[in-house]
């Protein structure tokens, strides 16, 4: 697990791959949910796709459409907390966005935006957002990014592989 603190996250470079309209984001996560911090974001800030909390009412799962752009939203308290892990997904496939915690346990759906997509060279942080913004506080002990909307059986097979290793 990575322990962030508030000051700095982590950056990697573009990965083409990952340039997708239909994308799979697994997080594990142990952070207080009243808090402004990304956990994932692909692109500079606001212009490809994020996944994070911004405040105890509000975690937000963003990727940028040409036009409308739509964010999707829930409330992070009733499902996340700082004293264990939970396994965060963000989902997309066309104009289907979902987010889904703990395997395929669906927390909230909609469709929006017109699902087209957009891509850029940006690399990718976690942690963080470009510019070094939106710092978690926290742990994150995986992430993976999947270029497709994974299965529910999918989403079960990687919950079920690494609860163990998160006190699950």
């Amino acid at each position: 697990s990575f322990y962030f603190n508030g000051t700095g996250g982590i950056d990697f470079p573009d990965i083409t791959a990952l340039n997708t309209l239909n994308k799979t984001i697994i997080v594990w996560v142990k952070a207080n949910p009243a808090q402004t911090g990304f956990l994932f974001e692909k692109g500079a800030v606001n212009t490809q796709y994020s996944f994070f909390f911004n405040s105890s009412t509000t975690m937000y799962f963003r990727s940028k459409d040409t036009n409308p752009d739509h964010d999707m939203t829930i409330n992070p308290s009733t499902h996340f907390s700082s004293s264990s892990y939970t396994m965060a997904i963000a989902w997309q496939s066309g104009t289907s966005k979902r987010i889904y915690k703990n395997g395929s346990t669906l927390i909230s759906s909609t469709s929006t935006g017109s699902g087209d997509g957009t891509t850029n060279s940006a690399g990718i942080r976690v942690g963080e957002y470009n510019n070094n913004g939106y710092l978690l506080t926290g742990y994150i002990g995986l992430v993976k990014v999947f270029n497709r909307g994974l299965t529910a059986a999918e989403m079960d097979l990687e919950y079920d592989t690494y609860k163990t290793r998160f006190g699950l």
